[in-house]
């Protein structure tokens, strides 16, 4: 596969993003000042897209713009608007101006036997969601299962559309994406204050201040803190993952630093450990893949590894008991993550029904809820095994296995048609998976590891 390096706009629209970066930051630093700051960091998405190219701006409204339009259209209290709004526009763009994925495929330089390369993941796909709809069946079927297969199987398919897109098209950049992600976490970040208004930190340098304060006025599941910090960290990953490519960083570089301090700032603030955590080690692990420029990748690592650091300290001497416990040598696994009770209630669904779980939604925490209702195992695993069943999440890993088995580390080493490197973003949301959130918010992982099976077949069959 050629990898292209480089950027193919000119100059003067670099400095209009950087430009809009700056007044991003001030407008960040200045919050919380209600819905005037959504309103300007709208508006620096806005300006932003018209400065990217339309299947980019297409990409980015379908797989990451939901979350935070759907909360920008609450803070204006219009609700159930946002996210089919930013699904739907993103699609007539993609019409509009994009190709189709046959067409693409034909395009792709050396992809002409890639339908081989589709068999078996698209199989292992349709095998999930057959196993979906089975549990749906012998679980609470409630509305909270209905939500959960309607959201999973969706997802599913939007991820993968996305992301084989990215995977096949030359008119994807991945630092423009870059870019839409981080501003659109601003975007989701001072709607979230503004739709719960008591959640709002003293000052945007308050260590863990929106996730303490909504935590303390039980509205944690109106402040998604852990969505927020996810946009933030995939930004600013997959820029860092761009520049890794690029042997001169001139102006992008620049952009760079003031991308990493809004970052720094939205994941301090949201008191996310996963992603203060994360970040180093997928920083890390991008060091075991060829890359032009390692200096660049050595300094950065460095650099946040140190910064993130300083949080975590702070966070420690300001007594933050969730901080406390990750640090400390005298508590166990389940302790340290604070997720005993998640964690413990999911090995006890296993053990009562271990073949084929309690169905769709039927996880629960005996003594604090019933099957059915909106409770899950915050671990990706444990969730499959206790509503679906030990017999279906090995019938789901076994494939994976024997993929990493056959290709190790080169499994990952897939890469977007400008060069980018795309295993980074898998593996921040794998590491949130096993932490934190459900199968609803966590599901493109699916998706990704059909993009790898492809990739790694094509390869291995010298298709490309």
């Amino acid at each position: 596969m050629t990898i292209r390096v480089g950027n193919r706009f000119s100059r003067i629209i670099v400095y209009i993003q950087l430009f809009l970066l700056v007044i991003l930051l001030v407008d960040l630093i200045s919050i919380p000042i209600g819905i005037a700051g959504v309103i300007a960091s709208l508006s620096i998405l806005l300006i932003t897209m018209l400065t990217c190219t339309p299947e980019t701006v297409g990409i980015f409204l379908i797989l990451f713009g939901p979350h935070a339009l759907g909360m920008a259209a609450q803070s204006f209290e219009i609700k159930s608007f946002g996210s089919i709004t930013s699904i739907l526009v993103g699609t007539l763009i993609l019409i509009i101006y994009g190709k189709g994925l046959r067409a693409l495929i034909k395009e792709r330089e050396g992809f002409n036997n890639i339908r081989f390369s589709l068999v078996g993941p698209i199989f292992w796909l349709i095998f999930f969601e057959l196993m979906l709809i089975i549990s749906y069946f012998y679980g609470p079927q409630n509305a909270y299962s209905e939500q959960k297969i309607i959201y999973i199987t969706f997802g599913m398919l939007i991820g993968f559309y996305s992301l084989f897109y990215i995977y096949l098209s030359n008119n994807i950049d991945c630092r423009e994406l870059a870019l839409l992600c981080l501003i659109s976490s601003v975007v989701y970040y001072q709607s979230a204050i503004v739709v719960a208004p008591l959640s709002r930190p003293e000052n945007i340098f308050q260590t863990n201040g929106v996730y303490d304060n909504a935590l303390v006025l039980g509205q944690l599941s109106i402040v998604p803190t852990v969505d927020i910090a996810l946009l933030a960290s995939i930004g600013f990953i997959l820029y860092y993952s761009f520049l890794a490519e690029c042997q001169k960083l001139q102006i992008n570089g620049i952009i760079f630093c003031i991308l990493a301090f809004i970052s720094l700032i939205i994941i301090n603030s949201c008191g996310q450990r996963v992603f203060i955590f994360g970040i180093p080690i997928v920083m890390s692990i991008m060091l075991l893949y060829p890359h032009r420029n390692y200096r660049f990748l050595v300094m950065s690592m460095l650099s946040m590894s140190i910064a993130l650091a300083i949080i975590v300290y702070q966070s420690i001497l300001s007594n933050n008991y969730r901080y406390e416990l990750i640090m400390s040598l005298d508590t166990g696994i389940f302790e340290r993550f604070d997720r005993v009770i998640n964690w413990s209630a999911a090995i006890d669904r296993i053990r009562e029904y271990p073949y084929f779980g309690h169905g769709l939604g039927g996880y629960y925490i005996e003594g604090l809820s019933s099957p059915g209702e909106e409770y899950w195992a915050h671990n990706i695993f444990l969730e499959i095994a206790s509503e679906m069943g030990l017999i279906f999440l090995i019938a789901l890993i076994i494939p994976v296995i024997i993929l990493l088995l056959k290709f190790g580390k080169k499994l990952f080493h897939i890469r977007a048609a400008d060069g980018t490197l795309l295993s980074p973003i898998f593996l921040i949301i794998f590491i949130q998976s096993i932490f934190s959130q459900d199968l609803r918010e966590t599901v493109i992982l699916l998706p990704f590891t059909a993009i790898f099976w492809i990739n790694s077949v094509t390869l291995r069959n010298g298709n490309c």
